[in-house]
């Protein structure tokens, strides 16, 4: 993801406020802010962002090669997601309470 005029940005590293991943309604996961090298960018030179406008500090960004990377769940398998987590919980939940109960029994016994 570059940093265009329509996808606005909070230019504090990583506090992106709006990224078009080119599908609505994803929920974003993770998103950091890369320099020209590819690593993490521990900050923005004020050159870049003390602009007169969002467009004119988007362009100095991107001729900077800075960039977002974002990671998201797309929205079609939001529900295989949840029933994953609601099974792991289930399951943990059981297992302790059957380990409880086995424990408590050898040890009254």
């Amino acid at each position: 993801m570059l940093f265009t005029a329509d996808t606005p940005a909070n230019y504090g590293i990583d506090s992106v406020s709006q990224v078009d991943i080119g599908e609505p309604g994803a929920r974003v996961i993770t998103e950091q802010t890369l320099d020209a090298s590819g690593h993490n960018a521990t900050g923005i030179p004020p050159a870049h962002t003390d602009c007169d406008s969002l467009k004119t500090c988007n362009s100095a960004l991107t001729k900077a090669y800075y960039h977002q990377r974002g990671t998201y769940r797309p929205t079609d398998n939001f529900w295989a997601l949840q029933w994953a987590e609601t099974g792991i919980y289930l399951g943990l939940t059981l297992s302790l309470g059957i380990l409880g109960v086995w424990w408590t029994r050898r040890r009254l016994t």
